[in-house]
Formats: C-alpha cells, sequence, structure tokens
C-alpha cells in the first residue's frame, strides 16, 4: 500500500463553469450498477443520499430534515426535506424504500451490512417483495427497524450508491445539486454561490490533459495522478492543494480459470510486491495502513516486516500463459506492464498484459478472460469495491493492519495471508460472520 497524494488544480474562471478532464469517461448513472470511480464522480453531482460524510468522517443529512434513535437501538425514525426530483416531483418516503430495496436486490457492494433490517432474508431472497424493516409512516416519514443494534447505520446510508432516485420513461432523476445536459455534462438546479454553474466531463489521457491546462483549454487536473517533476512544471501556473489520499494496489487471480489455490498464491508471490512498488510507484510514500490519517482505527509504522510463505513448487502446474487487465487510472501503467511481462518471463510463463478502461476489465473478468486484474482503491472509495469481483478471488494481505478489512468482504473470500497477525481473523458468537 502506498499512500498517494491527491492534486487537484485550478484556474480562476470569470464565467463559473468547468471543463472536466477525465482519464476515463462515466460508463453508467445508476447508483445501484456503478463500479468504477468515474461513473461514481458523475453520479456524486446529480444523486444524494440521505446523508453524506463531511470533512470530519461524521454524516452529516442531506435529504433527511430530522432523525431519533430508540433506546434499544432498533428504531431509526426519519423525517425528509421539501426537496424535488424534477419540479413536478416531490421527494417521498416510498422513494426511499423503493432506492433502498432496489440497491439490495442489484447488490451493491457491501449490500450485506444491511443484514439487520428485520425481514432482510425474506426479502434478498425473493420470499417477499418488499423490505418489511423499511416502514412508510408518511409521506415525509419513514422508519427503519432493526432485529439487532447497527451503529454504523447512517454511516451505510451515506454511501452514494443508497443514493434515492426515481425512473421515469426510462431516465433517472437524482437529488444532487446537478441535472443531466447532454450524455457528459451537468448543470446545477439552482445557483449556489461556491458551485460551477455547468461542468462536462472530457476524456483526455494525462499528457494532454496537463497541456490543455496549461493553455487554459481544461480547469482541474483532479482526477489524475501527478508525479513530481508533473508538479514542477505545474506549480506556478495554478492553485494547488496536496491531500493525503491512501491508496490500496491489489493484483487478483481469477479463481474461475486457476483454481488452485497453490498455483494462484506462487503466481502472486512471484511479483515481489516490495520490489514492485519501489520500482514502479517512486514518488509515492509507504503506509502500513488501510485505513487514512483521521479514521478509527488508523495505523502506521514505517516498516512492517513481510513473512511471504513460499509454496513448495513440487507438482504445481502452473499455465504456461496468462493474460493480466491493468486498470487506467493506477498510474505507472507501462512500468507495471513492463514489471508484470518480465517477472513472469523469468518464471517461463508468458504474459499478455493489456492497459484497459475499468469497465472493459470488469468485463472481462466476469466473463473469465483474463486470468489476473491489477487494480487499486482509494479512500474515497468504499473500501468494499472488490465484493464486486469473484468471491473466491485471492487478495494478499500484507501489513498487520489489513485484517480489519477482512469485515468488508464476503465471508466465503479466500485470503491470501502473509503477515503473521494477519493470521487473526475475529467471528461474532451469534451470527458467525466475520466482523
Amino acid at each position: 500500500m502506498k499512500n498517494s497524494f491527491l492534486i487537484i488544480l485550478f484556474f480562476f474562471c470569470s464565467a463559473f463553469t468547468i471543463k472536466h478532464p477525465v482519464p476515463s469517461l462515466p460508463s453508467e448513472l445508476n447508483p445501484t450498477k456503478a463500479n468504477d470511480v468515474f461513473s461514481l464522480n458523475l453520479i456524486a453531482q446529480i444523486h444524494a443520499s440521505l446523508f453524506t460524510i463531511g470533512i470530519d468522517h461524521v454524516p452529516m443529512p442531506i435529504l433527511v430534515n430530522d432523525f431519533s434513535v430508540s433506546k434499544d437501538q432498533l428504531s431509526y425514525h426519519f423525517k425528509l426535506k421539501t426537496i424535488f426530483f424534477n419540479p413536478k416531483r416531490q421527494l417521498n418516503a416510498v422513494d426511499v424504500k423503493q432506492s433502498i430495496q432496489r440497491a439490495i436486490s442489484n447488490k451493491i457492494p457491501g449490500y450485506e451490512k444491511l443484514i439487520f433490517i428485520e425481514g432482510y432474508d425474506n426479502f434478498i431472497n425473493k420470499k417477499e417483495m418488499e423490505l418489511k424493516g423499511i416502514r412508510v409512516d408518511s409521506k415525509l416519514n419513514f422508519s427503519i427497524l432493526l432485529i439487532k443494534p447497527l451503529p454504523t447505520l447512517i454511516h451505510i446510508l451515506s454511501d452514494i450508491r443508497f443514493a434515492i432516485f426515481i425512473e421515469e420513461k426510462n431516465q433517472i432523476f437524482g437529488l444532487g445539486d446537478y441535472f443531466l445536459k447532454g450524455k457528459y455534462a451537468v448543470e446545477l438546479k439552482k445557483k449556489v454561490p461556491y458551485l460551477a454553474e455547468k461542468v462536462t466531463f472530457i476524456k483526455v489521457e494525462k499528457k494532454k490533459a496537463i497541456e490543455g491546462f496549461l493553455k487554459g483549454v481544461y480547469d482541474d487536473l483532479f482526477m489524475y495522478q501527478l508525479s513530481k517533476e508533473e508538479n514542477k512544471v505545474l506549480k506556478n501556473k495554478a492553485h494547488i492543494q496536496a491531500i493525503p489520499s491512501p491508496r490500496t494496489y491489489l493484483f487478483s487471480i481469477n479463481s474461475a480459470l486457476i483454481s488452485n489455490k497453490q498455483v494462484r498464491s506462487s503466481l502472486q508471490i512471484s511479483l515481489n510486491p516490495t520490489l514492485l512498488l519501489e520500482s514502479c510507484f517512486i514518488q509515492e510514500k509507504p503506509t502500513s495502513s488501510i485505513i487514512p490519517p483521521g479514521f478509527i482505527g488508523f495505523f502506521d509504522k514505517k516498516k512492517i516486516p513481510y513473512n511471504y510463505e513460499i509454496h513448495k513448487e513440487g507438482d504445481l502446474k502452473k499455465p504456461k500463459a496468462i493474460s493480466i487487465n491493468i486498470l487506467k487510472g493506477v498510474g505507472s501503467e507501462n512500468c507495471i506492464k513492463e514489471y508484470l511481462i518480465k517477472v513472469y518471463k523469468a518464471n517461463n510463463i508468458k504474459a499478455k498484459v493489456e492497459i484497459v478502461e475499468t469497465n472493459i476489465a470488469i468485463k472481462n473478468w466476469m466473463a473469465k478472460k483474463i486470468h489476473g486484474m491489477f487494480y487499486y482503491l482509494e479512500a474515497e472509495m468504499n473500501l468494499d469495491f472488490m465484493q464486486f469481483f469473484n468471491p473466491k478471488s485471492e487478495l494478499c494481505l500484507s501489513s498487520q493492519t489489513d485484517k480489519v478489512i477482512l469485515k468488508l468482504l464476503n465471508p466465503k473470500s479466500e485470503l491470501c495471508l502473509r503477515s503473521q497477525t494477519d493470521k487473526v481473523i475475529l467471528k461474532s458468537k451469534k451470527d458467525n460472520r466475520i466482523i
């Protein structure tokens, strides 16, 4: 894992509109179906969830006017704000219930966190058409009833993938500050002093995005990972704010194509992740915690000893050739590509490595066209994004605090645990689920 820096750069604009360059264009506007950061970036403009997480990491109400919790923490009662999807359609409690049900039905990453809502099992198993534990009390009032306390409920409802929206005539209407204007542009619903009136998303590779930014063609470089050299070029020509942003790099092996666990582990171990990071991510600062500074559970030490279990080769039948997708936006993609080809060549394996868009990589993974995927997670994204992938995928967790990620994974996930303390897996006493 590395502690990367997200660089925000802006020119002052006389007309407050933004041309927003991105490495990849959004591919999905439905919050319950989006699985890439570029789509979620656009979705966050046109949609809103009941709450949002503030800069102090505390949930703040967005669509909720007021709410209360019972003493036993099993009943949450909410009152909605008076807000409209469009001039003719007001938000109501039924919309909230249907949106949450839709998110669970579509099994968005993390949907299992709502397992303690009353009637969850019957709903997810399609024994009942409605989720009993979400009760519509009146037009603007609803309740969520639990069978066990769920202290993180408000945090869960802050996820943009639990956004409240409606679908009419094959068109999605959200409750964000913007409405969609064209395929890749949004306009402000009503003027707000600190928000741009219009934002246009434009696909541009990094080098051209920087050139366009310097010429005033583009207004920011928010979605790009910039090197120290690139920052020096931009230093006196932009407003720069560096924000520490923990990023976890992952390499998953598709168990649907390579069923032998020891072979998968051997393929991962041979990469030597420490050397890979030192070779291709020189500009980044290592950290030993997947939890960013400011969050409960943050743990940071300069060095964590790695304890790789090298399997005895024996009768392991490694594939003669493998295909790997590297997601665009990972950073240092060409370096990673060359590294993977070189390492596997030394192990007598021919590696076909391609750098592709997120949606293409996911399609290839689900269609069983690739053996491996190199991707990343950032603190801004929900860490259980990995649930989208095959539950049996192996994930090599290298630091002693990576065990906290277990609670976000499918309980059936196979984990390639490399450090001594990674082998500690906590289970709750009552439901035997990983916590």
